[in-house]
């Protein structure tokens, strides 16, 4: 089914421009969608030039083509100095009556209004550039559907087209008019990022913060293990002690370079330790008795 055009409503700021692409309504996926073509046949994409084409060729494959397509579509481009708004689920085609949201928006831009194809929402054509990093699309769960639509705003200034039927609102202005300010402000109240400067060509700028407030993330790898490196070990003859220690047994006990002294007052002390602490005398005395006797003994 064709939509009649009213081409001489269309602004001549928009048909100036070579990006008009025809469309046509195709089934994607169980849902109705309008997809670009090209004056020669084949699909037409938004981020071509050359799938695009004058106003007056567009139009022209429009009206002889009857059924084949049905409707004809202005593209948005880094190189022009629109930006389109678009405004769906806000209007009832039978009787005529707009929801308060969209009657605020379409009142704050004051520009160049047209009727939706659908006749159940609006397209806006302004002067300015979407303050936002990328176009955008948001649904309005919350509010009254009209149409049979759900509510929804889209904001776009490249790499999407807009379907133009030339019926504009009564009252609307005749041509696009510049409003960067009031864009700004949409963007702001109606998506979640806000709009930070103007004409930043589609990019937002979030504040640096400051040094001391960034978060350091905690460190999650386990702690180095301990160095295991073995000590090494004093040949056998240095690690032989001197002296006796003294008991373990005996708290009074203090360790010198000289023989332990054991205070007579001590509790621990015993027959045993005394002989540990001091050698027997009469041992000593065997022990060089036998070492004589073997002497004598050698021929």
């Amino acid at each position: 089914m064709s939509l009649s055009i009213n081409a001489s409503s269309i602004p001549l700021a928009l048909r100036e421009r070579p990006q008009w692409v025809l469309w046509r309504i195709e089934n994607r996926g169980g849902t109705p969608t309008k997809i670009p073509y090209s004056t020669d046949g084949p699909p037409a994409r938004s981020n071509d030039p050359s799938t695009w084409a004058p106003f007056d060729v567009v139009l022209d494959v429009f009206e002889r083509g009857g059924t084949t397509y049905s409707g004809i579509g202005y593209v948005f481009s880094e190189s022009d100095e629109f930006c389109g708004i678009d405004l769906d689920g806000c209007r009832d085609p039978e009787t005529n009556e707009w929801s308060d949201w969209a009657r605020a928006i379409i009142t704050d831009l004051d520009s160049y209004t047209e009727l939706s194809p659908s006749g159940s929402g609006a397209k806006i054509f302004i002067r300015g550039k979407c303050p936002l990093a990328s176009g955008k699309n948001t649904r309005l769960p919350g509010v009254a559907s009209r149409g049979g639509k759900q509510p929804g705003i889209e904001v776009y200034d490249k790499l999407r087209y807009f379907a133009v039927t030339g019926r504009r609102l009564k009252g609307a202005q005749p041509e696009p008019m510049e409003r960067q300010d009031v864009l700004e402000q949409l963007c702001s109240q109606w998506f979640v990022k806000r709009a930070e400067g103007r004409g930043q060509r589609g990019k937002s700028r979030r504040p640096a913060a400051a040094s001391h407030s960034i978060r350091r993330r905690p460190c999650l790898r386990a702690p180095a293990a301990p160095c295991r490196t073995r000590t090494p070990q004093r040949p056998a003859f240095l690690r032989l002690p001197l002296f006796p220690l003294p008991s373990p047994l005996c708290p009074q006990a203090t360790q010198s370079r000289g023989p332990p002294a054991i205070s007579p007052a001590c509790p621990f002390r015993s027959a045993a330790t005394a002989d540990i602490t001091r050698p027997s005398t009469s041992r000593a005395r065997s022990c060089s008795v036998s070492v004589s006797r073997r002497r004598r003994r050698s021929p």
